[in-house]
């Protein structure tokens, strides 16, 4: 039987017999799902390709980063204001700045600034530029190593003292005179043709009435300095509230043996911060108001259908008599107005009544009656509308009309 199913070619039923040939093709799906050693082989370190570029721009850029903020803060640490010794006992009024500028200007005449309270520069007891070190053979001045240091000009080292002295001296002349209320005082410091009288006293006014004070570090703060000119920016507190305001101050000589003067005083923004302070945000309730027949005159306010002089105006009036005083040579003009509510006639009078309470409390202070000359317009010259575009009443417009203006006509 095996025979016979040999030669039929036949399998017995306890063999297997594949007749198939195998194909390259053939695959199996568990054979394909199974890993094998070599799908499993994982390439070394040493083979692969490296890629670190990134990496390294990426650590410089956070080096670099670290480095600047170090060095940003290396730099702050030694500028901070009062750090200096010398500086934190120095002036109020020109403490830092100034200093800095005096040491600059002192260097460049062979001086070094000394640690006394005043801020002066004295001379040096040895060399202290590069080209004056004992080291520096190649010396401008053909001193070689181990001579003697060259001379100091006196005149030149005067010469600079007295540039740094000058605009010092007048700024703290002028800031004494201010704060103690004295238009008199200050006037001497100012140039007459750039800075008028009426500035001067309304400067006073703000001070006394706003009750500011010159902050206690870096007070005057130097904005610029040119042989002949010079700018300041005098820093203020109010005492009762601490809120800081400034106004800014320019000097100008004609020649290097002149005297400074202050040829021009902007306070713009000082009455911006005293109108908020004191008249609630009213930028027109100023003591400093534009004249219509051109410069400027002082303002005093009256309440709501009154002619009478309030403390805070008799203050201000005690200003504008001191420099009365002074000038007894000199015509003083007082102007009254009012708002529009009311007949005509009745404002008429009215602003004539304001004018006259303030001319008798200057000749009750001691003014000569005939310095003086009163007028009074009602309500024909409005500094302020009073009324709206709209029609609506303006309480703000109305206020800033009920005033006498006083016209310092030097």
């Amino acid at each position: 039987m095996q025979l016979i199913c040999e030669q039929k070619n036949f399998a017995l039923p306890n063999e297997r017999v594949s007749t198939a040939k195998k194909s390259p093709y053939n695959f199996s799906i568990s054979r394909l799902l199974k890993p094998t050693k070599q799908h499993l082989k994982i390439r070394p370190m040493a083979n692969r390709k490296k890629n670190t570029a990134p990496l390294l721009i990426a650590f410089i850029i956070v080096a670099i980063v670290i480095l600047l903020l170090i060095l940003k803060r290396c730099s702050t640490s030694t500028q901070l204001p009062g750090s200096d010794s010398s500086a934190a006992a120095a002036s109020t009024l020109i403490p830092s700045d100034a200093i800095d500028q005096a040491a600059a200007a002192a260097a460049n005449a062979g001086l070094t600034p000394d640690s006394d309270t005043t801020g002066q520069v004295a001379p040096s007891s040895g060399p202290t530029s590069d080209n004056h070190t004992t080291n520096d053979t190649s010396d401008k001045t053909g001193v070689k190593a181990g001579g003697a240091a060259p001379a100091i000009d006196p005149n030149k080292a005067n010469n600079q003292q007295a540039n740094l002295n000058g605009t010092r001296e007048t700024l703290q002349g002028f800031m004494d005179a201010i704060t103690q209320l004295d238009p008199v005082a200050a006037q001497q410091y100012v140039n007459e043709n750039k800075v008028s009288y009426t500035t001067i006293a309304a400067l006073c006014m703000v001070f006394e009435d706003g009750d500011y004070q010159l902050i206690k570090d870096r007070a005057i703060r130097e904005m610029f300095k040119q042989q002949n000119s010079a700018g300041y920016l005098a820093r203020l507190n109010k005492t009762s509230t601490s809120s800081k305001a400034s106004f800014a101050l320019n000097l100008k000589r004609t020649d290097a043996q002149a005297d400074w003067k202050i040829s021009e005083i902007n306070l713009d923004s000082l009455l911006g911060h005293y109108a908020k302070e004191i008249s609630g945000g009213d930028i027109h309730f100023s003591p400093l108001v534009k004249n219509p027949k051109g410069g400027e005159s002082l303002a005093i306010y009256f309440t709501l259908d009154s002619d009478e002089l309030t403390p805070r105006t008799q203050k201000q009036l005690e200003i504008v008599n001191n420099i009365l005083k002074a000038n007894p040579a000199k015509k003083l003009l007082i102007s009254g107005h009012t708002d529009a509510l009311g007949s005509d006639s009745y404002n008429f009078t009215l602003s004539e009544k304001r004018a006259e309470q303030v001319m008798n409390f200057l000749v009750a202070k001691g003014l000569d009656k005939n310095q003086v000359s009163i007028s009074g317009f009602g309500k024909q010259r409005p500094r302020q509308p009073n009324t709206t575009a709209d029609g609506v009443d303006s309480p703000e417009g109305r206020r800033a009309n009920r005033r006498a203006e006083i016209l310092l006509n030097f």
